[in-house]
Protein backbone atom coordinates (compact mmCIF):
# COMPACT_ATOMS: atom_id res chain seq x y z
CA UNK A 1 0.00 0.00 0.00
CA UNK A 2 1.66 3.27 -1.46
CA UNK A 3 0.28 5.20 1.18
CA UNK A 4 2.02 3.08 4.33
CA UNK A 5 5.30 5.39 3.17
CA UNK A 6 3.48 8.44 3.97
CA UNK A 7 2.94 6.80 7.22
CA UNK A 8 6.61 6.12 7.99
CA UNK A 9 7.62 9.49 7.20
CA UNK A 10 5.59 11.10 9.26
CA UNK A 11 6.60 8.86 11.87
CA UNK A 12 10.63 9.56 10.87
CA UNK A 13 9.83 13.09 11.26
CA UNK A 14 7.39 12.79 14.78
CA UNK A 15 9.10 10.76 16.61
CA UNK A 16 9.36 13.39 19.80
CA UNK A 17 5.50 13.07 19.60
CA UNK A 18 5.33 9.49 20.55
CA UNK A 19 7.50 9.18 23.03
CA UNK A 20 5.17 9.18 25.76
CA UNK A 21 4.36 5.86 24.15
CA UNK A 22 7.90 4.24 25.19
CA UNK A 23 8.24 1.49 27.82
CA UNK A 24 7.78 2.99 31.05
CA UNK A 25 8.01 2.01 35.02
CA UNK A 26 9.15 -1.46 36.97
CA UNK A 27 5.78 -3.60 35.58
CA UNK A 28 5.88 -6.77 35.03
CA UNK A 29 5.12 -6.33 31.79
CA UNK A 30 7.58 -4.35 30.12
CA UNK A 31 5.74 -2.97 27.29
CA UNK A 32 2.74 -1.65 29.40
CA UNK A 33 2.25 1.87 30.21
CA UNK A 34 1.08 3.18 33.05
CA UNK A 35 0.70 6.20 34.42
CA UNK A 36 1.48 6.55 38.33
CA UNK A 37 -0.49 8.10 40.89
CA UNK A 38 1.46 8.64 44.14
CA UNK A 39 0.50 9.67 48.09
CA UNK A 40 2.43 13.12 48.30
CA UNK A 41 1.66 12.06 52.23
CA UNK A 42 4.51 10.06 52.00
CA UNK A 43 7.51 12.40 51.33
CA UNK A 44 8.73 14.95 53.66
CA UNK A 45 9.94 16.87 50.57
CA UNK A 46 8.55 17.93 47.57
CA UNK A 47 10.09 19.58 44.34
CA UNK A 48 8.76 21.00 41.75
CA UNK A 49 10.90 21.11 38.65
CA UNK A 50 10.58 23.17 34.94
CA UNK A 51 13.15 24.12 32.24
CA UNK A 52 13.53 27.62 30.49
CA UNK A 53 16.66 29.39 29.19
CA UNK A 54 19.14 26.72 29.56
CA UNK A 55 18.45 26.31 33.23
CA UNK A 56 16.29 23.97 35.41
CA UNK A 57 14.18 25.93 38.12
CA UNK A 58 13.08 23.95 41.11
CA UNK A 59 11.19 24.89 44.19
CA UNK A 60 11.23 22.78 47.10
CA UNK A 61 8.07 22.89 49.41
CA UNK A 62 9.58 21.70 52.76
CA UNK A 63 12.32 24.94 52.82
CA UNK A 64 10.21 27.12 50.60
CA UNK A 65 13.31 27.61 48.75
CA UNK A 66 13.24 28.45 44.59
CA UNK A 67 16.66 27.91 42.73
CA UNK A 68 17.81 27.56 39.15
CA UNK A 69 20.49 25.69 38.06
CA UNK A 70 22.37 25.45 34.80
CA UNK A 71 20.62 22.00 33.30
CA UNK A 72 23.57 20.49 33.04
CA UNK A 73 24.50 21.12 36.53
CA UNK A 74 21.61 19.76 37.52
CA UNK A 75 22.04 17.09 36.89
CA UNK A 76 24.24 16.50 39.87
CA UNK A 77 21.83 18.29 41.65
CA UNK A 78 18.80 16.47 41.83
CA UNK A 79 20.45 13.36 43.39
CA UNK A 80 21.54 15.12 46.45
CA UNK A 81 18.02 16.09 47.09
CA UNK A 82 17.89 12.84 49.11
CA UNK A 83 21.12 13.58 50.72
CA UNK A 84 19.28 14.65 53.98
CA UNK A 85 17.46 11.44 54.58
CA UNK A 86 14.21 12.75 53.76
CA UNK A 87 11.74 11.14 51.59
CA UNK A 88 11.80 13.21 48.62
CA UNK A 89 9.19 13.19 45.78
CA UNK A 90 10.82 15.34 42.29
CA UNK A 91 8.06 16.18 40.20
CA UNK A 92 8.96 17.17 36.82
CA UNK A 93 7.50 18.39 33.58
CA UNK A 94 7.33 15.73 30.99
CA UNK A 95 8.23 17.57 28.10
CA UNK A 96 11.42 18.56 29.98
CA UNK A 97 12.83 15.19 31.65
CA UNK A 98 10.98 12.11 29.48
CA UNK A 99 12.13 13.09 26.23
CA UNK A 100 15.65 12.90 25.03
CA UNK A 101 16.70 15.64 23.03
CA UNK A 102 17.12 15.51 19.19
CA UNK A 103 18.68 17.86 16.44
CA UNK A 104 15.75 19.57 16.52
CA UNK A 105 15.04 19.96 20.38
CA UNK A 106 14.02 23.29 21.65
CA UNK A 107 12.74 22.41 25.02
CA UNK A 108 14.23 19.18 25.43
CA UNK A 109 17.31 19.60 27.28
CA UNK A 110 18.63 15.95 27.72
CA UNK A 111 20.24 13.43 25.88
CA UNK A 112 18.67 9.77 25.84
CA UNK A 113 21.97 8.40 28.39
CA UNK A 114 21.73 11.35 30.33
CA UNK A 115 18.23 11.26 31.83
CA UNK A 116 18.60 7.61 31.79
CA UNK A 117 21.85 8.41 34.28
CA UNK A 118 19.75 10.62 36.53
CA UNK A 119 16.61 8.58 37.36
CA UNK A 120 19.23 5.71 38.13
CA UNK A 121 21.12 7.97 39.98
CA UNK A 122 17.89 9.46 42.03
CA UNK A 123 16.53 6.06 42.32
CA UNK A 124 19.48 5.26 44.16
CA UNK A 125 19.97 8.48 46.46
CA UNK A 126 16.33 7.96 47.77
CA UNK A 127 14.53 10.40 45.27
CA UNK A 128 11.42 9.17 43.46
CA UNK A 129 10.94 11.23 40.27
CA UNK A 130 8.01 11.45 38.77
CA UNK A 131 6.67 13.24 35.40
CA UNK A 132 4.20 15.92 35.25
CA UNK A 133 2.03 16.21 32.10
CA UNK A 134 3.13 19.42 30.46
CA UNK A 135 -0.29 20.29 28.68
CA UNK A 136 -1.97 20.54 32.44
CA UNK A 137 0.82 22.34 34.15
CA UNK A 138 -0.86 25.92 33.37
CA UNK A 139 -4.45 24.18 34.77
CA UNK A 140 -2.17 23.10 37.97
CA UNK A 141 -0.40 26.35 38.59
CA UNK A 142 -3.82 28.36 38.12
CA UNK A 143 -5.66 25.65 40.69
CA UNK A 144 -2.72 26.58 42.90
CA UNK A 145 -3.30 30.07 42.35
CA UNK A 146 -7.02 30.45 42.97
CA UNK A 147 -6.55 27.87 46.57
CA UNK A 148 -3.35 28.54 48.39
CA UNK A 149 -2.71 31.81 48.08
CA UNK A 150 0.18 31.53 50.79
CA UNK A 151 1.65 29.85 47.51
CA UNK A 152 2.31 33.07 45.69
CA UNK A 153 1.93 31.24 42.63
CA UNK A 154 0.14 33.67 40.33
CA UNK A 155 -2.46 33.33 37.84
CA UNK A 156 -2.20 33.63 34.47
CA UNK A 157 1.64 34.19 34.67
CA UNK A 158 4.07 31.82 32.43
CA UNK A 159 7.21 31.89 33.93
CA UNK A 160 9.48 28.77 35.10
CA UNK A 161 9.37 29.95 38.66
CA UNK A 162 5.47 30.02 38.99
CA UNK A 163 5.40 26.80 37.06
CA UNK A 164 7.64 25.00 39.66
CA UNK A 165 6.03 26.23 42.65
CA UNK A 166 2.87 25.64 40.89
CA UNK A 167 3.57 21.81 40.21
CA UNK A 168 4.61 21.35 43.54
CA UNK A 169 1.81 23.13 45.55
CA UNK A 170 -0.64 21.23 43.15
CA UNK A 171 0.40 17.48 43.87
CA UNK A 172 0.71 17.85 47.48
CA UNK A 173 -3.02 20.16 47.52
CA UNK A 174 -4.69 18.34 44.84
CA UNK A 175 -3.29 15.79 42.64
CA UNK A 176 -6.29 14.90 40.84
CA UNK A 177 -3.73 14.58 37.68
CA UNK A 178 -2.05 11.27 37.02
CA UNK A 179 1.99 11.23 36.91
CA UNK A 180 4.21 9.17 35.20
CA UNK A 181 6.86 6.67 36.28
CA UNK A 182 10.20 7.57 34.41
CA UNK A 183 11.02 5.89 31.02
CA UNK A 184 13.03 2.71 31.11
CA UNK A 185 13.84 2.83 27.58
CA UNK A 186 13.57 5.20 24.89
CA UNK A 187 13.52 2.79 22.28
CA UNK A 188 10.67 3.12 19.86
CA UNK A 189 8.30 0.15 20.06
CA UNK A 190 5.37 -0.96 17.95
CA UNK A 191 2.96 -0.09 20.08
CA UNK A 192 4.38 3.46 19.62
CA UNK A 193 4.65 3.19 15.50
CA UNK A 194 1.39 1.34 14.96
CA UNK A 195 -0.20 4.57 17.47
CA UNK A 196 1.60 7.14 15.07
CA UNK A 197 0.11 5.79 12.40
CA UNK A 198 -3.64 5.52 13.14
CA UNK A 199 -3.31 8.90 14.14
CA UNK A 200 -1.64 9.95 10.69
CA UNK A 201 -4.30 8.43 8.97
CA UNK A 202 -6.68 9.88 10.93
CA UNK A 203 -5.66 13.28 10.54
CA UNK A 204 -5.71 12.86 6.59
CA UNK A 205 -9.33 12.00 6.24
CA UNK A 206 -10.63 14.35 9.27
CA UNK A 207 -8.72 17.01 7.14
CA UNK A 208 -10.30 16.40 4.52
CA UNK A 209 -13.85 16.14 6.11
CA UNK A 210 -13.24 19.86 7.60
CA UNK A 211 -12.20 21.28 3.96
CA UNK A 212 -15.50 20.39 3.01
CA UNK A 213 -17.64 20.59 5.95
CA UNK A 214 -18.11 16.98 6.59
CA UNK A 215 -20.49 16.87 3.60
CA UNK A 216 -19.83 13.84 0.88
CA UNK A 217 -17.60 15.29 -0.96
CA UNK A 218 -14.48 13.26 -0.56
CA UNK A 219 -13.49 9.85 0.63
CA UNK A 220 -17.44 9.35 0.04
CA UNK A 221 -17.00 5.22 1.36
CA UNK A 222 -15.59 6.40 4.36
CA UNK A 223 -18.38 9.49 4.63
CA UNK A 224 -20.87 6.67 4.17
CA UNK A 225 -19.89 4.59 6.82
CA UNK A 226 -19.48 7.55 9.46
CA UNK A 227 -22.93 9.19 8.35
CA UNK A 228 -24.77 5.81 9.12
CA UNK A 229 -22.77 5.18 12.34
CA UNK A 230 -23.73 8.93 13.31
CA UNK A 231 -27.22 8.41 12.54
CA UNK A 232 -27.39 5.31 14.76
CA UNK A 233 -25.85 7.37 17.50
CA UNK A 234 -28.66 10.43 17.24
CA UNK A 235 -31.18 7.21 17.62
CA UNK A 236 -29.30 6.27 21.44
CA UNK A 237 -30.44 8.03 24.00
CA UNK A 238 -27.35 7.16 26.19
CA UNK A 239 -25.38 8.73 23.57
CA UNK A 240 -25.92 12.34 23.76
CA UNK A 241 -22.21 13.58 23.18
CA UNK A 242 -21.78 11.65 19.76
CA UNK A 243 -22.33 14.56 17.27
CA UNK A 244 -21.34 14.36 13.60
CA UNK A 245 -17.80 15.87 14.17
CA UNK A 246 -16.82 13.16 16.96
CA UNK A 247 -18.71 10.41 15.17
CA UNK A 248 -16.46 10.74 12.13
CA UNK A 249 -13.46 11.40 14.53
CA UNK A 250 -14.08 8.25 16.49
CA UNK A 251 -14.71 6.81 13.10
CA UNK A 252 -11.44 7.59 11.60
CA UNK A 253 -9.30 5.77 14.06
CA UNK A 254 -11.06 2.52 13.61
CA UNK A 255 -11.10 2.91 9.42
CA UNK A 256 -10.00 4.52 6.70
CA UNK A 257 -10.63 4.99 2.87
CA UNK A 258 -7.83 3.53 0.20
CA UNK A 259 -8.96 3.69 -3.57
CA UNK A 260 -12.63 3.91 -2.42
CA UNK A 261 -12.38 0.75 -0.27
CA UNK A 262 -13.30 0.48 3.49
CA UNK A 263 -10.31 -0.68 5.95
CA UNK A 264 -9.76 -1.24 9.55
CA UNK A 265 -6.97 -0.49 11.25
CA UNK A 266 -5.17 -3.79 13.26
CA UNK A 267 -2.26 -4.71 15.47
CA UNK A 268 -0.32 -7.50 14.64
CA UNK A 269 -3.07 -9.06 12.85
CA UNK A 270 -5.55 -7.83 15.55
CA UNK A 271 -8.13 -5.04 16.34
CA UNK A 272 -6.67 -3.42 19.89
CA UNK A 273 -8.52 -3.52 23.43
CA UNK A 274 -11.00 -0.82 23.93
CA UNK A 275 -8.45 0.19 26.82
CA UNK A 276 -5.21 0.71 25.11
CA UNK A 277 -7.53 1.96 22.10
CA UNK A 278 -8.82 4.89 24.07
CA UNK A 279 -5.49 5.38 26.32
CA UNK A 280 -3.23 5.09 23.48
CA UNK A 281 -5.23 5.73 20.01
CA UNK A 282 -7.58 8.06 20.98
CA UNK A 283 -4.94 9.36 23.85
CA UNK A 284 -7.45 10.18 26.41
CA UNK A 285 -4.54 10.95 28.93
CA UNK A 286 -2.98 13.46 30.61
CA UNK A 287 0.23 12.93 28.21
CA UNK A 288 -1.35 13.23 24.77
CA UNK A 289 1.61 14.44 22.58
CA UNK A 290 0.54 14.44 18.82
CA UNK A 291 -2.68 13.08 19.72
CA UNK A 292 -3.85 14.54 16.53
CA UNK A 293 -7.28 16.55 15.04
CA UNK A 294 -9.77 13.52 16.35
CA UNK A 295 -8.49 14.47 20.23
CA UNK A 296 -9.14 17.81 19.42
CA UNK A 297 -12.41 17.31 17.96
CA UNK A 298 -13.57 15.27 20.96
CA UNK A 299 -11.34 16.49 24.02
CA UNK A 300 -11.08 20.16 23.81
CA UNK A 301 -13.92 21.23 21.06
CA UNK A 302 -16.38 18.17 21.89
CA UNK A 303 -16.11 17.80 25.63
CA UNK A 304 -16.05 21.80 26.67
CA UNK A 305 -19.21 22.19 24.99
CA UNK A 306 -20.90 19.47 26.37
CA UNK A 307 -20.08 20.40 29.66
CA UNK A 308 -21.59 23.78 29.50
CA UNK A 309 -24.82 22.58 27.77
CA UNK A 310 -25.52 19.52 30.58
CA UNK A 311 -24.15 22.37 32.94
CA UNK A 312 -26.92 24.38 32.11
CA UNK A 313 -29.52 21.42 32.36
CA UNK A 314 -28.19 21.23 36.07
CA UNK A 315 -28.58 25.25 36.75
CA UNK A 316 -24.52 25.28 36.55
CA UNK A 317 -23.50 28.44 34.62
CA UNK A 318 -20.40 27.38 33.30
CA UNK A 319 -19.73 30.07 30.63
CA UNK A 320 -18.48 34.15 31.62
CA UNK A 321 -20.26 35.96 30.01
CA UNK A 322 -21.47 34.84 26.03
CA UNK A 323 -19.04 32.87 24.62
CA UNK A 324 -16.04 32.70 27.02
CA UNK A 325 -15.85 29.27 29.02
CA UNK A 326 -15.07 29.15 32.71
CA UNK A 327 -11.60 27.59 33.29
CA UNK A 328 -11.52 24.07 35.34
CA UNK A 329 -9.36 25.94 38.32
CA UNK A 330 -11.90 28.11 39.22
CA UNK A 331 -14.84 25.47 39.42
CA UNK A 332 -16.59 25.33 42.86
CA UNK A 333 -16.33 21.57 44.36
CA UNK A 334 -19.51 20.86 43.16
CA UNK A 335 -18.81 22.03 39.62
CA UNK A 336 -15.43 19.43 39.67
CA UNK A 337 -17.77 16.73 41.28
CA UNK A 338 -19.90 17.73 38.12
CA UNK A 339 -17.32 17.69 35.49
CA UNK A 340 -16.25 14.34 36.98
CA UNK A 341 -19.68 12.56 36.58
CA UNK A 342 -19.85 14.38 32.51
CA UNK A 343 -16.41 13.30 31.84
CA UNK A 344 -17.06 9.73 32.82
CA UNK A 345 -20.45 9.41 30.57
CA UNK A 346 -18.15 10.57 27.75
CA UNK A 347 -15.43 7.90 28.70
CA UNK A 348 -18.41 5.24 28.84
CA UNK A 349 -20.28 6.44 25.59
CA UNK A 350 -16.81 6.80 23.79
CA UNK A 351 -16.14 2.77 25.08
CA UNK A 352 -19.47 2.31 23.59
CA UNK A 353 -19.08 3.42 20.29
CA UNK A 354 -15.53 1.82 19.94
CA UNK A 355 -17.37 -1.65 20.39
CA UNK A 356 -19.98 -0.57 17.88
CA UNK A 357 -17.49 0.50 15.01
CA UNK A 358 -15.21 -2.81 15.67
CA UNK A 359 -18.68 -4.47 15.27
CA UNK A 360 -19.96 -2.91 11.59
CA UNK A 361 -16.41 -3.17 10.36
CA UNK A 362 -16.06 -6.83 11.06
CA UNK A 363 -15.87 -7.81 7.84
CA UNK A 364 -13.30 -5.65 6.24
CA UNK A 365 -9.61 -5.82 4.80
CA UNK A 366 -7.13 -5.61 7.39
CA UNK A 367 -4.88 -1.75 6.90
CA UNK A 368 -1.71 -3.53 8.40
CA UNK A 369 0.05 -0.16 9.82
CA UNK A 370 3.63 -1.53 10.45
CA UNK A 371 3.86 -3.88 7.12
CA UNK A 372 4.35 -2.43 3.68
CA UNK A 373 1.04 -3.84 2.54
CA UNK A 374 -2.53 -4.49 3.25
CA UNK A 375 -3.42 -8.00 4.53
CA UNK A 376 -6.23 -10.06 2.93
Amino acid sequence: MSSNQDVFCFIKQHDHATQSVCVQGTDADPARVERCWCDPGEFQQIIGVDCGGGKAHYYNLLTDVYESRNVKTFLRVAPSFGSNGSKTLLVAEQAHFAIPQTTKSLAQPYTQEELLNLYAECQANGVTVKLFPHAHTRKARDWVAANIPESRVQKGKSSDENDARGIAYFVKHNNSVSLMNPPTSFERTDRARYVAGVICKSNEVLNIMRRHDYERQKLKAFWDFAFEFSNNCKLTADLDFIDRKIAFSLASLVITEECDELYRFTYKGRVPGVNFWRKKVLKFSPFHQGAGVARSNINWHGFRHYIVGAGEKKGFSLKIGTNKYKQFCDYTSKENEFKTQCWEQVRRQVNHCYSQLVQSSAGFKSYAILQDKEQP
